[in-house]
């Protein structure tokens, strides 16, 4: 698996307990790495929205079922 990031050096820092926010980042990737597709890029990126930085996490893995989404 290979990853591509689209992050904007230009956005505004972070505030929060970094601690937390690592362990979010990990969960993410490493259930991206459990149920890939065949041979997919993990994609993650940023943008200013705002007074909020949005990130966001994409792959071709099988998904979430719709059922158990919120």
């Amino acid at each position: 698996m290979s990853l591509e990031l689209e992050l904007n050096p230009e956005e505004n820092e972070i505030n929060g307990d970094s601690r937390k926010f690592a362990q979010v980042f990990d969960n993410l990737i490493q259930d991206a790495t459990k149920y890939p597709a065949e041979n997919p890029p993990l994609r993650v990126g940023s943008h200013q929205a705002d007074h909020e930085i949005l990130i966001w996490f994409e792959d071709n893995g099988i998904g979430i079922p719709e059922s158990e989404l919120p």
